[in-house]
């Protein structure tokens, strides 16, 4: 046994007899040599298999060993052949464990860790269970069906790769996938557990089966200044879908998660959430659908010249030669749109604008197509109607995003919108001027109707505060009025402070009353000059606090008083405020919990993606608790981080699904020449 450990560490061994020959004495040291004493290991090798334990009573040791974790006992007085016995003898997973020199490989690199690329060299070691266990998440992050791992191809690819790993069967893979979800909701439980406040999103879903689905996703920010979006829930809510339910559905979910403080709870624009705060993009959506509709006809005549054009080989070459002839670039080429995602439609016609000329060289070629091709007011109205969209698509796609805060865009956003309808207002077309002073009257009304939080959002960008708002709402209103507007704002900002204010106090004295409890136990123990210097000490401190917390200016107070940050392209408001956290730590803490609340539910939505895949007509009998152990895992084991970084594009939830169905069973009503 001790020759086996010794074989896997190198422990120095002293032979006396060597010593004596290789070791020459001089009369300085010759008195000493005597009185030294020869040099043991000061810890037995035995320690590098076993780990020290506390007992029950917290006072004897045991010795838990590291391959079975079985416990020993393991007095100071004993030695420790016992041990090593176990080891030798009784101890399976040691004994069975592989001899051989053992390969080397990097240590495996996973989204959201901090190992860079090709850090942490380490020896390789088959281990089955840990085998198993990426099987899973192989299976989960690839959305692959369980019974991958009863097919003949698949057991014959691992043979060849592997043949130690057990092949398990898709019931084994179900069981590991729900051990792996209780495992990652666990962790972001206490990731949760440390944030003041968290932010929530929610929508619904039908699928294949017709069961309702709700989604909610968290939103929050971490001690690192870094921003959080986290799938909670995917659970299955009966029908009917009212706001009763949902809100019933929503309040389960937060007592499972033991999440009791909220900034805000964000829903989609639907009849039944009746009690939500609205956000702005499905707001948009309806505001622009309703332009769309006043221009239906050229809208319509456009959707139809792009499919007429899809509809064959033979049309899409004879239109590729037009494109040459006009020399036009084709990289792009056309895109079919979905009636009822104006986003959709926006791309449909801004890429066929790029062709017009060619439409109308392909008019003279093609006498079919000449009957019902758009006219010049068509084209000129797809241009116009083209400018509006694009700031709506613009503001879209920013409200979309998920790797930056979107609270403290919002206000800039939806001035630019209000002043882009004002100038479209005047255009010379009647019906121009028509479809957006419809637009402008609805979104005046939610205008007003906005959430002031998220105008406190901006106070809370050092760029801006509440002097940009103030300077944006006189624009916008009367005198008056924006007074009356920046009072609210402000108002309701301090009025949170207060809240946030009256929490860190409360901690505080806590703290102060858990400290002055251990104060009292050590103060029975110290002699009177002692406990009397400590009491008066005590009394200066408590004096102090109380002065700092009633200073001449609060932290927000002094916030708004100070010169506004300069305007940077590359500004990064997280990291701001983690610099200066140290300096506002009431403030910043408020400045987590508002500036993660989101303005969009596509964080939901784009679940839905996941979800329709997951339950495809081949998985319709999945359970919904299978069904959201999966997209919930999936999500977290994917660990996307939100570091802020705005130069990434920005993906806009679109139904990709409804456009490939579209284009797949698309039916031209032409008659083909």
């Amino acid at each position: 046994m001790e020759d086996d450990i010794n074989e896997n560490y190198d422990i120095p061994v002293l032979d006396s007899s060597e010593n004596a020959t290789n070791t020459v004495s001089t009369p300085e040291d010759s008195s000493t040599q005597t009185s030294k004493k020869r040099a043991y290991p000061t810890k037995s090798v035995v320690w590098n298999h076993f780990t020290k334990e506390k007992g029950p009573d917290g006072i004897d040791e045991r010795a838990k060993c590291n391959y079975c974790k079985k416990l020993f006992a393991c007095p100071s007085s004993s030695g420790t052949s016992s041990l090593k016995r176990h080891l030798d003898k009784t101890c399976i997973p040691y004994t069975s464990r592989d001899k051989s020199q053992k390969l080397l490989s990097f240590k495996s690199v996973r989204d959201g860790d901090d190992v860079e690329e090709g850090a942490g060299v380490m020896p390789w070691v088959f281990d089955q269970d840990r085998a198993r266990r990426e099987l899973a998440i192989f299976i989960i992050k690839l959305e692959l069906p369980f019974n991958i791992v009863d097919k003949d191809a698949f057991r014959d690819f691992i043979m060849v790769i592997q043949p130690r790993l057990k092949v398990i069967s898709r019931t084994t893979i179900r069981k590991e996938l729900l051990n792996i979800y209780g495992e990652e909701k666990l962790k972001l439980k206490r990731l949760i557990g440390v944030c003041h406040r968290v932010s929530l999103t929610a929508d619904m879903w039908t699928s294949n089966q017709t069961l309702g689905y709700l989604c909610l996703t968290t939103h929050f920010i971490d001690d690192n200044w870094k921003l959080h979006k986290k799938i909670l829930n995917f659970c299955m809510v009966p029908a009917p879908h009212g706001g009763d339910v949902i809100a019933n559905a929503i309040e389960l979910c937060l007592i499972d998660w033991n999440i009791s403080k909220l900034s805000t709870i964000t829903l989609d624009n639907a009849s039944n959430n009746t009690v939500a705060v609205r956000t702005l993009v499905p707001v948009l959506s309806r505001k622009v659908q309703d332009g769309l509709n006043e221009i239906k006809e050229s809208v319509d005549v456009i959707r139809e010249s792009v499919k007429y054009v899809r509809g064959s080989q033979a049309r899409k070459q004879l239109f590729e030669e037009c494109i040459l002839q006009e020399r036009l670039s084709s990289k792009r080429g056309l895109c079919i749109d979905v009636a009822t995602r104006w986003n959709s439609t926006f791309l449909m016609l801004e890429s066929a604008l790029q062709f017009e000329s060619a439409f109308t060289r392909l008019q003279t070629r093609d006498a079919i197509f000449a009957r019902e091709a758009p006219s010049v007011v068509d084209w000129k109205n797809a241009k116009v109607i083209c400018r509006l969209l694009k700031v709506f698509y613009d503001a879209t796609k920013l409200f979309s995003g998920h790797k930056y805060t979107t609270a403290n865009l919002y206000f800039h956003e939806v001035f630019a919108i209000q002043e882009h309808l004002l100038g479209m207002a005047i255009h010379e077309d009647v019906s121009i001027n028509q479809m957006t002073t419809k637009m402008q009257s609805k979104f005046d009304k939610y205008w007003r109707e906005c959430n002031v939080m998220l105008a406190i959002a901006v106070v809370l960008d050092p760029r801006y505060k509440l002097k940009y708002l103030s300077f944006m709402y006189h624009l916008i209103y009367a005198t008056d009025e924006a007074e009356s507007q920046v009072s609210l704002v402000k108002y309701e900002a301090f009025k949170i402070y207060d809240e946030y204010v009256s929490a860190h106090s409360s901690r505080r004295r806590r703290v102060l009353q858990s400290v002055e409890r251990f104060s009292e136990v050590d103060s029975r123990t110290s002699p009177l000059g002692e406990r009397r210097i400590s009491s008066l000490q005590k009394q200066f401190f408590k004096m102090s606090a109380e002065k700092n917390d009633v200073g001449p200016a609060s932290e927000l107070e002094r916030y708004l008083q100070e010169e506004n940050h300069v305007d940077d392209p590359k500004f990064d408001i997280l990291s701001w405020w983690k610099i200066n956290s140290s300096k506002y730590p009431i403030l910043s803490q408020m400045a987590r919990d508002i500036l993660s609340i989101p303005v969009s539910t596509v964080a939901s939505e784009s679940a839905f993606n996941t979800g329709g895949r997951v339950l495809d007509k081949y998985r319709s009998s999945m359970s919904p608790g299978v069904v959201q152990a999966l997209v919930c895992t999936q999500d977290w084991l994917r660990a996307v981080r939100c570091d802020g970084n705005n130069d990434e594009e920005i993906e806009v939830y679109q139904h990709d699904n409804d456009i490939e169905i579209i284009e797949s069973g698309l039916i031209d009503s032409r008659q083909i020449p």
